[in-house]
C-alpha cells in the first residue's frame, strides 16, 4: 500500500528515513530536506512486517509497519 510518514514537527531537521524488510534488506531510503510528509509506495512489496527507521541527529527511532496489499 501507500505509506505516509509525517515529519511535521521535525521538518526543519535533517531526517534519514529507511524502510527495511524482515530479511534486513533496505527497500527504501531517503533524506528529508524540509518536507512535512514523505509518501512511500509499497504496493510492489510482499505482505508482511517491515521496520521504518528514522535517524534524527544522533537519535534513531524504529517503528513496526505491516504491509497488506
Amino acid at each position: 500500500g501507500i505509506v505516509t510518514v509525517s515529519l511535521k514537527d521535525i521538518k526543519d531537521q535533517l531526517v534519514d528515513i529507511r524502510i527495511i524488510n524482515m530479511n534486513g534488506q533496505e527497500i527504501y531510503s531517503a533524506l528529508n530536506t524540509g518536507q512535512e510528509n514523505i509518501v512511500v509506495n509499497l504496493e510492489n512489496q510482499p505482505n508482511g512486517n517491515y521496520l521504518i527507521v528514522l535517524r534524527i541527529d544522533n537519535q534513531i527511532f524504529t517503528r513496526k509497519l505491516i504491509v497488506q496489499n
